[in-house]
């Protein structure tokens, strides 16, 4: 990993860069044709410092400044928890360009079909009846967060499981063994993505077999308290987690937390379907009731 003055000194280098493009093409001089500007990686080796969000501030306002030339475009993707942690002025005046990308059931399906049948060459409308168990698919869909990568990684493992037992095609254990294999995946990345933040949030996970897959306020309350426990016990996890033993008299807000970071779904209720949190939408109170994502149980609570 570069250090801290290698990395601002690219940032810098790039927001220089940027400025002089965009100045260029903007001069009548310049050629007629339109222009693309893409920027990416920006959650790289970010630590939500305020020097990094100032940055990241910066930039945004710098593309909002050269925006409103028809020669030139900026697409800049970045993880939704890290926008709302950057201190834009006006940030009302920026959401009116932000775009969630969300992928349908019909895009996902339709990728994976593609990438399957060149490998297995089948035709794609078979891929999901000689290839797969039945409801394959749905499997795929409800234990990922619906997202291209994590979709076709799930499809590849359980065929990877089916190619090292042996068999013609994935049977229904070799499913369950791609799942277990995929949770512990998801899990290890999450805390590699939320390290800034929500550093060790795995270990805050696996602290929830106490609990169970789906609690209400009660639950969480015991969850609060046990963290806190632990941070102040010292104990290598709670040293890990310290920003976890704070949320003992403010349970909401550890679930708030929890919600945000996709390792909880939130339920209105005990009775209704848990759904991925949007905090534009959903309201927590103590008669929330919460249930551990799919994608993350088998590593929690086992196969």
């Amino acid at each position: 990993m570069p250090n801290d003055c290698t990395f601002w000194d690219r940032f810098l280098q790039t927001l220089s860069q940027i400025n002089q493009l965009a100045k260029a093409l903007t001069r009548d001089d310049a050629l007629g044709a339109e222009y693309y500007i893409l920027i990416d990686d920006l959650d790289l080796h970010w630590r939500d410092s305020p020097l990094q969000n100032s940055f990241l501030a910066a930039l945004l306002l710098s593309i909002r400044r050269f925006a409103g030339s028809p020669r030139i475009k900026f697409v800049v993707s970045l993880r939704n928890y890290i926008f709302e942690r950057i201190d834009v002025p006006e940030k009302d005046k920026v959401r009116d360009s932000v775009v969630s990308v969300r992928w349908d059931s019909t895009e996902i399906r339709s990728m994976i079909e593609s990438r399957l049948s060149h490998l297995h060459e089948r035709i794609r409308p078979y891929i999901w009846s000689d290839v797969f168990p039945r409801r394959t698919f749905d499997v795929i869909r409800e234990h990922t967060d619906g997202t291209p990568r994590e979709c076709i990684r799930l499809a590849a493992l359980i065929l990877i499981e089916a190619k090292r037992n042996g068999h013609p095609f994935a049977y229904a254990e070799d499913t369950e063994a791609a799942l277990v294999q995929f949770a512990g995946e998801r899990l290890s990345d999450l805390a590699s993505v939320r390290q800034a933040d929500l550093r060790s949030i795995d270990r805050v996970a696996r602290r929830l077999v106490k609990i169970g897959t789906e609690f209400s306020y009660n639950g969480l309350e015991e969850l609060a308290i046990d963290l806190a426990a632990e941070v102040e016990s010292k104990s290598t996890d709670g040293m890990a987690f310290s920003w976890a033993g704070g949320y003992y008299e403010r349970p909401l807000d550890l679930a708030k937390v929890l919600l945000e970071a996709g390792l909880l779904q939130y339920k209105p209720s005990r009775t209704v379907k848990p759904q991925d949190f949007d905090n534009h939408v959903h309201m927590i109170s103590e008669k929330s009731w919460y249930a551990v994502h799919p994608k993350y149980k088998r590593a929690i609570f086992g196969s």
